[in-house]
């Protein structure tokens, strides 16, 4: 492997190691109708205590929580990025696994598995895991940068270089894309142009990023510093405004097929996706999108959004039925929690119809009949659209199947028809904290303390919040306010361990 490549991988690392624990909750655990449960209990503590970098107590208390609830993803998700934080790569494999196979519609434990087989250099495990995380995201930069990197070390620098672009598409400023596909332009085609500006886009926003002096090396063996300041200097003259120049749709379409042809995929990528900024009713373009993805690079979820979008678009040419015949038969997902709107008037005939409906969907949900539970919770919400007892059900589903948006789509909708429903607040705060949305998490945990000024549950989740927002004398303020209210509550001991340690060191433990 070429030395350059080292870095490569190094740069993987610095991204690593800088990602946000995540916090998945399991919905009963933090709810208050479930207080006393010793293994939410478990699962509870062991995240306060991994928000405080406690691991080691976070590891025994989110073990005994796994053991208990070996159903629950969300205990073994957050066991796993202790025993990730503690060094214990194989064990915290096991248990990003065990996650993803109980929330295969979640895209996280996949993800985080990759860069655990990325830290063990098992490139090939890395793959197949990025893959499952890709078939279950919105890909993100990050993500695609990520794949890249296994792609690279199982030896396929043509994928590599195809998910680099993907990422910068995503976002043309992300420093581990523009300095990785630099690494690979140099291997490539050698010191150039394409590489010096790629390292030039990267100086612009690495800040002190530790690899910002290899990129300067590596420009300086491009451009001598004089080059670099007549360049920049070149920057900084006005320039005469002009008409977009460039070639046509047709010639980048017909291009595009000719480096297919040559099998330079990622070339074809770049030259298909500005076919398709000029043009976007490029019917060619957009078909030859999708058969690249499909046929050439082998990502699926792609090529199906593109298919379902060409049948969408085109629906009279020739190759829709093609595509509608690619897309193939829909994932068996929920459907989404529906949108607000004002309710019609019900009948008494239909409320009771309704009310049927969603007692049948109870014993569904409760037989682990999460499909037919959803389809009777929307048969009730169709007929008695006010049932706010339904839509908060719905998100519930949402929630066991990972799907953390349309869970919290869900409670707010139900929160939209029953503002007194405070337990779809609290629901909706540990949605949001799970999302990394802490302001939003705030915000609904004070709605419910208005609500209910002496639910102690809910005091202690505001003080992890702000914890988790580094205001850190709020976050007292409520710890005390929940030990007032609770003080023998199961949880009452790490928060007064909390407070104490707050009180004497000034800071959080």
């Amino acid at each position: 492997m070429n030395p350059r490549g080292f870095a490569f991988m190094k740069d993987f690392r610095l991204v690593l190691q800088t990602l946000p624990l995540l916090l998945i909750a399991a919905a009963c655990g933090l709810s208050p109708g479930c207080a006393r449960e010793p293994p939410h209990i478990l699962l509870t503590r062991g995240m306060s205590e991994a928000l405080t970098a406690d691991y080691e107590k976070a590891r025994r208390d989110l073990a005994a929580a796994a053991r208990r609830l070996p159903s629950d993803p969300s205990a073994h998700y957050n066991l796993g990025v202790v025993l990730w934080k503690l060094g214990r790569l194989e064990e915290a494999a096991q248990r990003f696994e065990k996650a993803a196979a109980l929330a295969p519609a979640d895209p996280r434990p996949s993800e985080f598995l990759g860069r655990i087989w990325i830290e063990m250099r098992r490139w090939g495990d890395a793959r197949v895991a990025f893959d499952k995380a890709l078939r279950g995201s919105a890909p993100s930069a990050r993500l695609y940068t990520e794949c890249a990197l296994a792609e690279m070390h199982a030896g396929n620098t043509e994928r590599a270089r195809v998910f680099l672009t993907r990422a910068l598409e995503l976002d043309s400023s992300y420093p581990p894309a523009l300095f990785n596909l630099g690494i690979l332009e140099i291997e490539r085609s050698g010191p150039g142009a394409e590489a010096a500006e790629l390292f030039e886009r990267f100086l612009k926003v690495a800040g002190d990023n530790r690899y910002a002096e290899t990129a300067r090396r590596h420009l300086e063996a491009i451009r001598p510093p004089a080059q670099q300041q007549a360049a920049a200097d070149m920057e900084k003259q006005p320039r005469t405004a002009r008409p977009a120049a460039g070639p046509a749709t047709s010639a980048l379409l017909e291009a595009a097929r000719e480096a297919i042809r040559k099998e330079h995929y990622d070339e074809a990528l770049v030259l298909l996706n500005d076919a398709l900024r000029r043009n976007p009713r490029s019917a060619d373009a957009l078909w030859e999108m999708a058969l690249l993805y499909d046929k050439h690079l082998g990502f699926t979820s792609e090529a199906a959004q593109t298919y379902a979008s060409f049948a969408s678009l085109f629906p009279s040419d020739p190759r829709a039925e093609k595509a509608r015949a690619a897309t193939g038969p829909q994932k068996n997902n929920p459907p989404e929690a529906p949108a607000v709107s004002e309710p019609r008037e019900v009948s008494e005939a239909d409320r009771r119809t309704a009310q049927e409906a969603f007692l049948d969907g109870l014993a569904k949900q409760k037989a682990g009949d999460l499909r037919g539970a959803m389809a009777m919770y929307q048969k009730t919400l169709t007929l008695n659209p006010r049932h706010a007892e339904a839509a908060y059900n719905i998100a519930l589903v949402h929630r066991d199947q990972g799907n953390l948006k349309a869970a919290l789509d869900g409670f707010e909708l139900a929160l939209a028809l029953n503002p007194a429903m405070t337990r779809a607040a609290y629901m909706a705060a540990v949605t949001c904290l799970e999302s990394r949305d802490v302001a939003s998490a705030i915000r609904h945990l004070q709605r419910v303390i208005r609500e209910e000024p002496g639910n102690a549950r809910a005091h202690y989740l505001l003080a992890l919040a702000w914890k988790a927002d580094l205001s850190l004398d709020k976050s007292a303020a409520e710890f005390e306010t929940f030990l007032k209210l609770a003080p023998d509550d199961p949880l009452a001991r790490e928060a007064r361990d909390w407070l104490e340690s707050y009180r004497r060191k000034g800071v959080a433990r």
